[in-house]
């Protein structure tokens, strides 16, 4: 799967260099909250495998190829663990 930031890179690249391509259909996952009192509850995780199955079952609909994480930084380590790069 990209990350967010290699996605950014190739839509800069894409702009600067004129460079046609055809668009990526992706899930793009841009805030995913656990309250504070909800947290080692796996309440985080069971949403990121709702998410996946999501993806994989429209995915010979629209043709969803990966799922995009706007994540906050602090939060990098969860999705990393689980299996974001």
């Amino acid at each position: 799967m990209l990350r967010d930031s290699e996605a950014k890179k190739w839509w800069q690249l894409k702009k600067k260099c004129s460079i046609s391509s055809y668009a990526i259909s992706a899930l793009k996952i841009t805030r995913l909250l656990v309250d504070d009192t909800s947290t080692k509850k796996r309440i985080g995780t069971e949403m990121l495998i709702l998410a996946d199955i999501l993806a994989f079952s429209i995915s010979n609909l629209v043709g969803c190829k990966l799922i995009i994480v706007d994540a906050k930084n602090e939060a990098k380590g969860f999705y990393q663990k689980k299996w974001f790069q």
